[in-house]
């Protein structure tokens, strides 16, 4: 996770109207994709747009320990190896493991808590060491964000990472942001090398949604 760059994508109390419903924001209907382009943000907040490209497809539904989940892929060879496996579950969207990774009415409780660790290779000498402990809620409900495809109102599943122990003084707290759009999906979120403290964004470009 180190290497590659942390993955910041990912309690039960209301505070809105269930008017509001998590399959009008994640669109997880078989057919439909979203293309988003990646930009590079240095750490005075540069933007680099690049050549590079993630393609996101619904591709249908399997079944996880007796429910059924949609499989939604990408192309970005970081991303691609395995699909993202989610279903709606009483206004979350919900992962395999129980985790729940959106909800469009829960903007109180923290819906994520955990940590990041090193694993290091010499094991005689080092032990694991906690990095990160993170946190995601959702915040900015009714924010407008202006993407290549558009302006949308969203709201964001957003990630807080705060550096643990020895690394405090090294690291500081990184935050990855998730935002969807109703009727859309997700319409830009982002990741964050530690190391290099470049985060990566990506933006949606063009999409169908059925």
């Amino acid at each position: 996770m180190l290497a590659g760059g942390l993955l910041l994508f990912a309690s039960c109390s209301k505070d809105d109207s269930d008017t509001e419903q998590t399959k009008d924001y994640v669109q997880l209907k078989t057919g439909n994709y979203w293309v988003y382009r990646l930009s590079n943000v240095d750490t005075l907040g540069v933007e680099t747009i690049t050549d590079s490209y993630d393609s996101v497809y619904v591709s249908g539904d399997t079944t996880i320990n007796g429910n059924v989940f949609t499989k939604k892929y990408h192309t970005w060879l970081f991303y691609s190896n395995t699909p993202d496996c989610l279903r709606d579950s009483s206004n979350y969207l919900v992962s395999p493991n129980g985790r729940k990774m959106f909800s469009p009415v829960n903007f109180s409780d923290t819906l994520i808590k955990s940590y990041n660790v090193i694993s290091y290779t010499d094991t005689t000498t080092l032990d694991d060491d906690t990095l990160f402990f993170y946190f995601y809620k959702m915040s900015d409900k009714g924010m407008s964000l202006t993407v290549p495809a558009g302006t949308f109102i969203t709201m964001d599943f957003k990630g807080t990472f705060i550096p643990y122990g020895s690394y405090a003084n090294a690291l500081k707290t990184i935050y990855s942001h998730n935002y969807y759009a109703k009727k859309i999906g997700l319409i830009q979120y982002s990741s964050t090398f530690a190391n290099s403290r470049t985060q990566m964004v990506w933006k949606l470009v063009r999409y169908k949604v059925n």
